[in-house]
């Protein structure tokens, strides 16, 4: 696969993992994108509070919040970053997880087995729709 260029693009990266925010953080910005890292829901939010990104990425399975439930309460509460892209990032490519993300309004599903170029052309599409101005 091609590399796919994200310049321009400003990334949420939230992962409870250290070694796996450290090795997407650097893949997404090797593609161009500018990535801002938070270990979990909260310091996620406090991040949100006076930024906002043009996508979010961010893991299904942590401790305390998960991300389907930091996903619904971002999408719940009003403001200028209900409306981020996200993407859900997992380790179980599993349907029910997939189902569950994409019902709790993740715009798509990316397994963290996939390759680094695979996330970054996904983290484009999702943009993409953001620019065209979708909804879905």
């Amino acid at each position: 696969m091609q590399s796919v260029p994200l310049a321009g693009i400003l990334v949420l990266l939230v992962d409870d993992d250290e070694d796996t925010r450290e090795l997407l953080r650097h893949g997404l910005v090797s593609h161009g994108a500018a990535v801002v890292e938070a270990r979990d829901a909260v310091e996620a939010r406090a991040w949100l509070a006076d930024w906002t990104p043009s996508v979010v990425v961010c893991d299904v399975v942590m401790p305390d919040e998960d991300g389907i439930a930091f996903l619904e309460r971002l999408r719940a509460d009003g403001g200028p970053v209900r409306g981020c892209r996200a993407i859900a990032l997992s380790g179980a490519d599993e349907r029910p997880t997939r189902a569950r993300a994409m019902a709790a309004g993740f715009d798509a599903f990316v397994s963290k087995s996939s390759s680094l170029d695979v996330l970054s052309a996904v983290v484009r599409l999702v943009d993409r729709t953001r620019d065209l101005g979708s909804t879905a």
